[in-house]
């Protein structure tokens, strides 16, 4: 019998794109990809700079309003139900944020040679204290704890911050490197270029390493009609305002685009039903499903020689969001 499966495109509101425009996975994450039943996820956790860094001048001059809201649609649209996000204390970050600043003008490859440098390091001892913790054979929660508490205190964390940070799967920092807004032919016009670094860390032979899977910039543009109040997140806005929030969504979605290159972050599900040009599937809200978000119709089939290879059929576009918050959820529908 053959079974199909949904696999996450893109989550963008008027076009398809092939997953082929994107970046190609590493090899790393093509294995996990060819090895990971579709559907199915283990809950991993997130560690974060809860900053949105500002690259060169054209953006430390952005007024910090216009700083919070981008940082906030950025971690809206990268927080997913299915995992746990730490943010990483202001202690914990203070070589890398003196480092950075340090810089002029930095670029993403420079960002991320910093980030190497600093947080990497110290976020890699930390999940390897995980080897030391099964090798002391506690047997109680007091041991456990006890042994949470030295450990905390010799990193400048509490308790709770270390346990967190010891169950990181990932790294990410997002930033801004251009900012410009202006009047053009009765329109304002913003222009941003914004992206994303995303570490994965892995754990072989007890041994944690991280490596940098995802390096992304991209450029978005929001525009309105000056002298026209327009409605956005619940607000009438000026043509400024409006054009501003535009482009930060936009500019939030194709960090999400490119976060969508790793396997684990791309949501797949059996189709269940087809019927009247419809397919149903078990993903919702809970997973971080949208209404006019595009799917794969895939299938995964032996390639003959001991791995699995992914056949498309086609795309479908997200028309009802099942809301699986309740007990008796209905199907989402695409």
């Amino acid at each position: 019998m053959r079974r199909f499966v949904l696999a996450m495109l893109l989550a963008l509101p008027a076009v398809a794109f092939s997953q082929d425009t994107q970046p190609a996975p590493d090899a790393e994450a093509q294995k996990i990809d060819s090895t990971t039943e579709a559907g199915k996820y283990e809950r991993k956790s997130v560690t974060y700079i809860d900053a949105l860094w500002l690259m060169d001048g054209s953006v430390r001059g952005m007024p910090s309003a216009d700083v919070s809201y981008a940082l906030d649609k950025i971690k809206e649209r990268l927080t997913l139900e299915r995992f746990d996000y730490n943010p990483l204390p202001e202690a914990f970050i203070s070589d890398f944020v003196n480092q950075a600043n340090s810089q002029g003008n930095l670029s993403k490859e420079k960002l991320a040679e910093i980030m190497d440098r600093t947080i990497v390091p110290k976020i890699l001892a930390i999940v390897d204290l995980n080897k030391e913790l099964r090798a002391q054979n506690y047997t109680t929660e007091e041991q456990r704890n006890s042994f949470y508490a030295a450990k905390a205190k010799e990193f400048g964390f509490t308790d709770v911050e270390l346990k967190k940070v010891m169950n990181s799967a990932f790294i990410y920092v997002p930033f801004v490197n251009s900012y410009s807004g202006g009047s053009s032919e009765g329109k304002y016009v913003m222009k941003m270029n914004a992206g994303v670094l995303w570490y994965r860390i892995v754990t072989v032979n007890g041994k944690a390493t991280a490596k940098l899977v995802v390096e992304n910039e991209t450029m978005s543009i929001g525009m309105a009609k000056e002298g026209v109040r327009k409605f956005i997140d619940g607000n009438w806005v000026g043509a400024r305002e409006f054009a501003y929030r535009s482009c930060v969504k936009s500019a939030s979605r194709n960090v999400l685009v490119a976060t969508q290159v790793m396997p684990e972050f791309k949501l797949s599900a059996q189709v269940l039903e087809h019927r009247h040009g419809a397919v149903t599937f078990d993903l919702g809200k809970k997973e971080g499903v949208r209404f006019d978000d595009k799917f794969r119709i895939c299938e995964f089939v032996d390639d003959g020689n001991g791995g699995v290879k992914q056949r498309n059929h086609g795309w479908v576009r997200v028309s009802q969001v099942s809301n699986n918050l309740k007990e008796t959820p209905d199907k989402s529908k695409a």
